[in-house]
């Protein structure tokens, strides 16, 4: 039973698995969350096919995620984020090397997954059905936990993606990751409240992504409450627009009336000077909750001839929002 919080080892079958979903991915003709997600269902149904009860965290696409970053570095021959395993160095040598014999593993590991895969198996939760002599068992989701309780485990696979991205590859705080979540919920509840024809920032669908994107940085009252949150939204819905291969819209600095361009321009001006004092004095990360960090960060800023939003609040809110932290 892979029950134990112990993932078991991978063996040559899943690793040529994972490699077929990396090199997919390196085409750039699916998004690579639907890869992720479409690997994770394959050795999912792979275990079960061996008669394995596994549960929900059983090659998961949070470990398909993680794991395809130790393939990556496997594929280029040194760490990027994640160092690749012995297993995953010798399925790219066979790859690179040996085709045919990687072919042949490849097709035999498909031959391993049933073309009828079968929902989330859990073996925790309760018994729904049996099909053949397989136990199939329905992960049955909380739905009455409260907002404080949350977790991340809890929410859409996009957001648990995004949250991975940005802790892992863009390699910011807890406490910054959670922010931004929080800031494409807001944003997402915003164009929902106004109607827009696209809602969606958290889709597996990219260009709807980019739709909604493209509306919000086109809404002037949008960009107005962007900058009286200091920036805090776009900062997010880049950050987001980057984790899924987008560009940033053209619309994403509306414009409106000198009053506005000066405002936007003061910013991100603002911003600039927050992220030379975060980049010169605060390398390993800034402790957001302390009064005295505050106060060291203001010396710094004085020392560099740079004046920070003077409310606490808003020099948070700035730090928060310059993306490295």
């Amino acid at each position: 039973m892979a029950s134990d919080n112990r993932q078991p080892q991978w063996d040559i079958y899943e690793s040529v698995i994972l490699l077929d979903g990396y090199l997919e991915a390196l085409q750039n003709k699916k998004p690579k969350l639907q890869i992720i997600k479409r690997v994770s269902s394959e050795l999912r149904q792979m275990a079960v096919n061996k008669g394995i009860v596994i549960d929900e965290i059983y090659r998961n696409a949070n470990g398909i995620s993680y794991q395809m970053q130790s393939m990556d570095s496997a594929y280029n021959g040194h760490t990027i984020y994640t160092p690749a395993t012995k297993l995953f160095k010798e399925t790219v040598e066979i790859y690179q090397n040996e085709r045919k014999r990687y072919e042949k593993l490849l097709k035999k590991a498909k031959g391993m997954i049933d073309t009828y895969i079968t929902p989330p198996i859990s073996a925790t939760s309760p018994l729904t059905k049996s099909t053949s002599n397989i136990t199939i068992i329905n992960n049955e989701l909380n739905k009455t936990e409260s907002t404080s309780s949350k977790t991340y485990s809890d929410t859409s696979m996009q957001e648990e993606f995004f949250y991975i991205y940005l802790r892992d590859t863009a390699k910011l705080s807890k406490k910054t990751c959670a922010s931004y979540v929080s800031s494409i919920k807001s944003a997402e509840r915003y164009a929902a409240d106004n109607s827009y024809a696209s809602c969606s920032l958290f889709s597996e669908d990219k260009e709807k992504t980019v739709a909604t994107a493209t509306e919000l940085f086109g809404d002037s009252n949008f960009i107005r409450y962007n900058e009286q949150q200091h920036n805090r939204f776009s900062a997010a819905i880049n950050k987001l627009l980057e984790s899924v291969g987008a560009d940033v819209p053209e619309k994403a600095v509306a414009y409106h009336g000198d009053n506005s361009i000066r405002q936007i321009t003061a910013l991100a001006e603002t911003n600039n000077e927050i992220v030379a004092v975060l980049r010169q004095h605060y390398e390993y990360g800034f402790k957001y909750d302390s009064i005295r960090e505050l106060m060291r960060f203001r010396q710094f800023a004085d020392a560099m001839r740079i004046t920070p939003p003077e409310e606490d609040e808003a020099l948070k809110t700035s730090i928060l929002s310059s993306g490295i932290v």
